[in-house]
């Protein structure tokens, strides 16, 4: 298990409260930005991101924990 998925597991109820249905950036496990559509966040990320491998995107469900894993690729211009 990678330390984001094990930061997003030992905090999801709190993540739940304030982010449930909504789509999440987070860098250094820290949620950076979030919103409710995915383009935004991704849009977000390239700001934010020096790298696809510098912040992951989840989204975060009320109920179970259900973790979508995203593999964002850009290139920066």
């Amino acid at each position: 298990m990678t330390s984001e998925n094990q930061w997003i597991s030992q905090h999801y109820n709190e993540l739940i409260e304030e982010y449930a249905g909504r789509w999440v950036l987070i860098k250094n496990n820290k949620i950076v930005f979030a919103d409710r559509q995915f383009e935004i966040v991704y849009n977000k990320s390239k700001e934010l991101c020096t790298s696809s491998k510098d912040c992951v995107i989840r989204r975060i469900d009320s109920g179970d924990a259900v973790l979508y894993d995203i593999t964002v690729s850009y290139s920066k211009d």
